[in-house]
């Protein structure tokens, strides 16, 4: 139910979004959203007779690598990044143009006119593609990734639907068109939770690396400390970890995440208290006291969850409905209309939830459950001795 629930949530996602952004174009964009819905239904349908043919597979494989590429190509190319309606981009742009001429940054202001407020290991995971001007390929960037860590640790013999139908959708075309980096930055964040825990099982002395890079992805977009809080309340409840353990590796999490403050507290102190990512994102998204009841439920998924795919499906969960929450309040502010279409509400932070969502579903379908690798024949290796029980989705 609650796998089958994760794709529900991708489809209902991709149809949002053709809903918000075919509006723009056509006025049959209710029609053309019902008709993608459908779309997505047939394939479905339609893959389960075909998914074991080598050449769909090939042709599959071959699509999910170059289709992103040659997007990213594509708006490199003949995209104007002035005349987008998303300053993701610009963002990062106007940061680190205020920081190297001398300035502090979250005084930035972008194309459009806003201030920056994903924290600072989100701009220096950036700076490669400020300075070679490729943000269409941080965006792709992390469709690969993605792709080659199901295959690398899930061995997916066959590629699964619910892939397909995420790859191939006017959600990922948006992010790389628009120069977005959402599902980049997530999928990092979700495959470094997969390693933490994979990692702890097998006490691999990597495990204090994996907490570090942790604390930093941390210090990209606070929306995933919803993830982590899921994740560590499950270790305890099912007696993967003991308190002091929590303690020891929350505190190793904290001071990497402490420490990328630490170069503005420096140089840019009185500055840092009267503009930074904490008060930028508590002004422009929620009001401070619905702050709580997204941790609240954070909490109770993990208290919910005991496998490692009911981790990554209910930190899925968490953060779509925190995005959900976050849509009902600009709703009850503005109205539907004006908040969908005036853009009071960026749909596109729901994409935030699709890997976790993802790798829930998968890891379900391939019977994986980390909990138990340090008792199998996979605690020194990697997953590519498992065969498929059963059909992918």
């Amino acid at each position: 139910m609650a796998r089958n629930l994760a794709f529900a949530i991708i489809i209902l996602i991709n149809c949002l979004f053709s809903f918000k952004y075919l509006e723009r174009y056509t006025d049959h964009y209710l029609g053309l959203t019902i008709l993608y819905l459908f779309v997505q239904v047939f394939l479905i349908v339609l893959y389960k007779r075909i998914e074991k043919r080598k050449l769909i597979q090939v042709s599959l494989l071959s699509g999910l690598i170059l289709i992103p590429i040659l997007i990213a190509i594509y708006s490199f190319i003949y995209i104007d990044p002035m005349e987008l309606n998303v300053d993701r981009w610009s963002v990062i742009d106007s940061f680190w143009n205020q920081l190297l001429s001398g300035r502090y940054p979250y005084y930035a202001v972008s194309h459009m006119g806003n201030i920056p407020g994903p924290m600072p290991f989100y701009y220096l995971v950036a700076l490669p593609f400020y300075l070679t001007n490729t943000y269409s390929f941080l965006s792709a960037i992390g469709c690969l990734v993605f792709i080659f860590f199901l295959f690398k640790e899930l061995n997916l013999s066959l590629i699964p639907i619910s892939v397909i139908i995420s790859i191939f959708s006017l959600v990922t075309f948006y992010e790389i068109v628009v120069l977005s980096n959402l599902f980049t930055f997530s999928v990092l964040v979700a495959i470094a939770l997969f390693y933490f825990e994979k990692r702890f099982r097998k006490e691999s002395k990597g495990i204090l690396i994996n907490a570090i890079i942790l604390g930093l992805l941390l210090a990209t977009r606070s929306v995933y400390s919803l993830a982590y809080v899921v994740f560590f309340i499950s270790f305890l409840k099912t007696r993967m970890i003991n308190v002091r353990q929590a303690a020891a590796y929350s505190a190793i999490i904290l001071t990497s995440f402490v420490l990328t403050f630490v170069p503005l507290l420096l140089f840019y102190f009185d500055d840092f208290f009267k503009m930074n990512p904490f008060i930028v994102q508590s002004s422009f998204l929620l009001p401070a006291s619905l702050i709580p009841l997204l941790f609240i439920i954070a909490v109770i998924f993990g208290f919910l969850a005991k496998t490692t795919w009911q981790r990554f499906l209910y930190s899925g969960f968490t953060i779509f409905l925190s995005i959900l929450i976050y849509a009902i309040y600009l709703i009850s502010q503005y109205g539907f209309l004006e908040a969908l279409y005036q853009s009071k509400i960026d749909i596109s932070y729901f994409i935030f939830s699709i890997p976790f969502l993802l790798i829930g579903k998968l890891t379900f379908t391939k019977k994986i459950n980390i909990d138990q690798i340090a008792n199998s024949g996979y605690a020194t290796g990697s997953f590519h001795n498992l065969q498929l029980s059963k059909p992918q989705q």
